[in-house]
């Protein structure tokens, strides 16, 4: 819901929760979405009331509430415009990863809590904002940093490290300094933090639209190599191919995350895609190649997803697209300054993606995003095949689509009308499957009946 459309209901509830003797704020997100007006996907509150309070508060109005986390101080609501909210009582948190909670009596204690700057606002009832650790300030500059010491806050939960990066990704913002030098110092106890947690920032970062600085600022900081160590190689990976000229399959690896689409499960496939590479170079006839790199790489990234604790499925579909990577290119030629599509081949690459657990249209995806050649040629040429591939992805999805006419209906037409297999079976097979799209036959009918409509050729 728009800020605008809300504020009506908060300013409403607002006046409620004065009337018993509590203030109200919009804070978090929310407030940091609207200074960036951006239109916020939740809206968070916090109040000087307790729990219980809150609980009699909204029923006073007719407002229905449910606990989801009461023992840390949230209630939930559901407005009568349908929107869901949560009203937490001001708190301080304790350290650890079940923390204690403790009530405090001011909203400036609260917002000291919060992880970062720009999410220790809070938006007031009067239209002020409260802001005492310079949240618009970084807001401004485009910086994360945290609320308070950053020691200390990385410390109380190691996963807000993760968080950091994954804002950075989202919002294309800086590192502040004392912020990045304490995730450099503090990034192994990220080990301290379930896999799942690692999963959900991980996911967010990697779709976020600066993703290719903030997988810099984790190898920069060195919390990459605890969450995938498999990739410390890659990093240090400068290939001296020739000519005064160097491969560096980090700096690939970066930009080809960035170019696919922003699916959670095809950007971890674009940083995992070249993971083996390091381990298979050598050379053969003067060239530099990577033999087996997608094979290995496919178990490599495996290993990464068990590592995330993800899914069967996604595992499935990431270490499909790394093994199937190096194999779109065979499907697509260029015959006479055109591209042209091998349909059978590229209807086997779609039955094994099927098989594997994978997306073809994904894998194009990743196929056009690799190709990070200094030549514009080079880049221009895999740009032009993707196109050619996608539009015989749809034409072969077209065709699935239609009806089909039973097997054997060659032979039946060459034993209605004497013919020899040739042009003109063709041409009545083609008249017959005219017939099957227009509904004038069934794929249901008979052979026999399909040859009645047929007539006499």
């Amino acid at each position: 819901m728009k800020w605008e459309e809300f504020q009506p209901s908060f300013l409403s509830l607002a006046e409620t929760f004065k009337a018993h003797g509590h203030s109200l704020h919009l804070v978090g997100g929310c407030v940091r979405d609207h200074l960036l007006e951006v239109e916020p996907k939740d809206y968070d509150m916090a109040t000087s009331a307790r729990p219980d309070q809150t609980k009699e508060i909204l029923s006073s109005v007719g407002i229905h509430w449910f606990a989801i986390g009461e023992k840390f101080g949230t209630i939930a609501a559901k407005l009568s415009n349908g929107l869901q909210i949560e009203i937490t009582t001001y708190r301080q948190d304790g350290s650890g990863r079940h923390p204690d909670v403790t009530f405090c009596k001011t909203l400036e204690d609260d917002l000291g809590r919060r992880d970062f700057t720009i999410n220790s606002m809070s938006y007031n009832p009067d239209g002020s904002l409260t802001d005492p650790y310079g949240g618009q300030h970084d807001l401004k500059f485009g910086q994360i940093a945290c609320t308070g010491d950053a020691f200390s806050r990385f410390s109380e939960d190691p996963l807000r490290m993760l968080r950091a990066m994954r804002f950075v990704s989202k919002l294309g913002f800086s590192l502040e300094k004392r912020t990045e030098k304490a995730i450099t110092e503090l990034g192994n106890s990220i080990l301290s933090v379930s896999r799942e947690r690692w999963l959900e920032e991980m996911d967010k970062l990697l779709i976020g639209k600066e993703a290719e600085r903030a997988i810099d600022l984790l190898a920069r900081t060195r919390l990459l190599w605890f969450l995938i160590p498999d990739l410390l190689v890659v990093w240090r990976s400068r290939v001296d191919i020739g000519d005064q000229k160097t491969k560096d399959i980090w700096q690939h690896t970066k930009f080809v995350v960035s170019k696919v689409s922003p699916k959670p499960d095809v950007r971890w496939a674009a940083l995992l895609h070249d993971v083996a590479k390091p381990q298979t170079m050598g050379w053969k006839g003067g060239k530099i190649h990577f033999l087996g790199h997608d094979a290995l790489g496919a178990e490599i990234a495996n290993g990464v997803a068990r590592r995330f604790k993800m899914p069967n499925n996604r595992r499935d579909a990431i270490r499909s697209l790394v093994f199937l990577h190096q194999r779109v290119s065979a499907s697509v030629n260029q015959v006479n300054g055109k591209h042209e599509v091998n349909m059978s081949s590229l209807r086997r690459l779609a039955r094994e993606c099927e098989e594997k657990g994978c997306n073809l249209t994904d894998l194009i995806d990743l196929f056009g995003a690799d190709c990070s050649s200094m030549r514009e040629s080079k880049r221009n040429l895999v740009a032009e095949q993707k196109v050619a591939l996608e539009e015989a992805i749809g034409k072969m999805r077209e065709e699935d689509l239609r009806p089909k006419l039973p097997s054997g209906i060659g032979n039946a037409i060459m034993e209605k009308f004497g013919l020899k297999a040739g042009p003109e079976v063709g041409v009545l097979r083609q008249k017959l499957d005219e017939m099957l799209v227009a509904g004038d036959i069934k794929t249901d009918d008979s052979i026999e009946t399909m040859m009645g409509k047929l007539g006499d050729k």
